[in-house]
């Protein structure tokens, strides 16, 4: 094999490709990305067996070919190397020679037939708006857990449902026990693949996440044998699906309560982002105070310190006082986004329910923490 081609595009896609691999593998060929040249373009390909991508970048093809190499390596290797050209050569025995200006290296490969195949997608794929669809995994990919002595919640359930109005809806759900996500959006008719609900792993929605990254328009899309498969212009993305039945989310989800904060969501973000400086380094513990229009953050850690700060807001209901872990309701800050957000709470032991004023199908659920 012998190919050339772009410093910058090659970097990029094997940026992508390296994030694919399995950093510690049993099986060190999963360690690799696979090289194989086709018509004036080299596939570039990364799995770990579970998430498998193929990109597909254009390059001038003087010798066809195919080999595997280390994958985080080349890259590092590669990002590294002077603007404009990159030449790749196999050599004797397996050996690469990649060549940029007057840098030169030499990688030992292997042979391409050890790696392992490809999921192949089925003929038909549905088109999904990629804005909408990166906007769902935005607001609900952070509150997915990464235990995996529970893996039904490593990942975000996808389901098609009809609301009241008959209005046809993507819903995605995560939760990773202590605080829960839940968004709806209209998608339009490619709903087959959501008809039944489905988990996908939270490592594959991140990398089409970062696939969608800059992408407007529609993606292709579709479910088969328990893969999702999505085709992004010249990159196919491939994801194993997490078998298992999700919890029964609704139990968990509250309804309004008449006691409600209105609040800034910039001055509320900002002010608990400095009180959780010195809250409990285990706990991450920050009490919040509402009575009338007085709302207050405060913290405590025995060795740092104490931190209180009031910001304003509107609360309806008696005197309250509730704490929270400080990173999980930043968290939901940050994916609820608009101008205002309101928290609806019972009671101090009941789970908070908190909302943009300007969106009211997204909602985030953060369970509170005994204080004395």
């Amino acid at each position: 094999m012998k190919i050339r081609l772009s410093q910058e595009s090659f970097a990029s896609v094997l940026s992508l490709a390296q994030s694919v691999l399995e950093r510690k593998s049993t099986r060190p060929i999963l360690e690799n990305i696979l090289l194989q040249t086709g018509d004036q373009r080299v596939l570039v390909c990364a799995t770990d067996l579970r998430v498998s991508l193929v990109q597909r970048e254009p390059c001038a093809v003087e010798m066809p070919g195919s080999i595997a190499l280390p994958g985080r390596k080349l890259h590092e290797i590669v990002r590294e190397m002077p603007r404009g050209s990159v030449d790749m050569e196999v050599k004797e025995n397996q050996w690469v020679t990649v060549t940029a200006g007057k840098s030169v290296f030499h990688l030992p490969g292997t042979a391409a037939d050890e790696y392992p195949s490809f999921p192949s997608p089925p003929e038909r794929f549905l088109r999904l708006d990629a804005r909408l669809f990166r906007e769902m995994l935005d607001k609900t990919l952070f509150a997915a857990s990464n235990d995996e002595s529970r893996p039904y919640l490593c990942g975000v359930y996808a389901k098609a449902w009809t609301n009241d109005s008959g209005e046809a809806l993507l819903r995605m759900v995560a939760t990773d026990g202590h605080r829960l996500a839940l968004i709806d959006r209209p998608v339009g008719s490619a709903l087959d693949p959501f008809r039944e609900g489905i988990i996908i792993p939270k490592k594959g929605l991140g990398e089409l996440k970062s696939v969608l990254d800059g992408v407007e328009g529609e993606f292709d899309i579709v479910s088969d044998q328990g893969r999702v498969f999505a085709r992004v212009g010249s990159t196919d993305l491939s994801v194993t699906l997490i078998e298992g039945t999700f919890p029964n989310y609704q139990q968990v989800v509250p309804a309004e309560s008449p006691n409600g904060l209105r609040i800034k969501r910039g001055d509320f973000l900002d002010a608990l982002r400095r009180v959780s400086l010195l809250s409990d380094q285990e706990s991450r513990s920050v009490v919040l105070e509402a009575d009338g229009e007085t709302v207050a953050l405060s913290s405590a850690d025995v060795r740092m310190g104490e931190a209180r700060e009031e910001v304003q807001g509107v609360f309806s209901g008696p005197p309250l006082r509730i704490a929270f872990n400080a990173a999980y309701f930043l968290d939901a800050l940050k994916a609820v986004g608009g101008d205002e957000v309101i928290l609806s709470v019972h009671d101090p032991l009941s789970p908070c329910l908190l909302r943009s004023a300007d969106d009211t199908r997204f909602l985030c659920v953060v369970m509170p923490m005994r204080v004395d």
